[in-house]
């Protein structure tokens, strides 16, 4: 069994790989586990025909202070932080505007080649996988928060949904041996999670649309953490684990 999370938030990451510790399966890291990653951008990345060597040749500032890839979109929230982006501009005495194009000097920084190393390494975890029809069946997680439009980036997940989504992914591995997760999650004005920790539960053609409920404070809207509805995330991804068989 392999459990791949696709982003959009960290927040998948963390829930699937706090899921394969209490399970004992080895955690592996994948490309967007730690980045910001919008729905184009995941299919210009998940082509047969993408070029590594293009992730952060340029980019700029974005919305969150931190840096985005300008060829790809790929928002590079963890690994070129607001605090690093800030540094630079003070450095460089230039104004700490929004949504500025970044010198070519930035991308010559230690930080940006070692996040450049990083992805392609885990670039490469998720790469092996194609052509590997016939070995073991991936389950790919995918977060759209709270839906579209989202609250964040408003654009984030326009055109995806499991079909568009598990078209690309057949397309990139050559095979349909995979399956999705897609979850949203339902904010809930309450400091007590309700009984039911799966809101919605509905199977398609590539795999399952879930909606979970989270608790406002652990929604990624930043007043207690990232990590969101433990209780929820592991209710949900313990259901499509057994009813898949793996």
């Amino acid at each position: 069994m392999q459990i791949i999370p696709l982003g959009a938030w960290c927040r998948t990451a963390y829930q699937v790989n706090f899921f394969k510790k209490s399970n004992n399966i080895d955690v592996i890291s994948f490309p967007f586990d730690w980045t910001i990653t919008p729905f184009s951008s995941l299919k210009k990345i998940l082509s047969p025909n993408f070029n590594l060597e293009k992730i952060l040749n340029y980019g700029e500032v974005n919305k969150f202070g931190s840096v985005t890839c300008g060829e790809t979109g790929l928002i590079f929230h963890h690994a070129l932080p607001p605090k690093l982006v800030n540094q630079f501009l003070e450095r460089e005495s230039m104004l700490q505007a929004r949504n500025l194009d970044l010198p070519s000097s930035f991308f010559e920084l230690d930080s940006v080649k070692n996040a450049i190393g990083r992805f392609s390494h885990t670039y490469k975890n998720i790469d092996k996988f194609r052509y590997s029809d016939g070995l073991e069946k991936i389950l790919f997680v995918r977060w759209q928060r709270s839906g579209h439009p989202d609250t964040q980036l408003n654009t984030a997940f326009f055109g995806e949904n499991l079909d568009s989504l598990g078209e690309v992914l057949s397309g990139y591995l050559g095979h349909s041996n995979f399956s999705i997760l897609m979850i949203q999650s339902q904010n809930i004005m309450s400091d007590v999670l309700p009984h039911e920790k799966i809101i919605s539960y509905v199977r398609g053609e590539y795999g399952v649309n879930a909606i979970i409920p989270e608790r406002r404070g652990f929604d990624g809207d930043g007043t207690k953490n990232f990590r969101g509805e433990t209780l929820s995330w592991q209710a949900v991804l313990e259901k499509i684990v057994k009813e898949e068989n793996l």
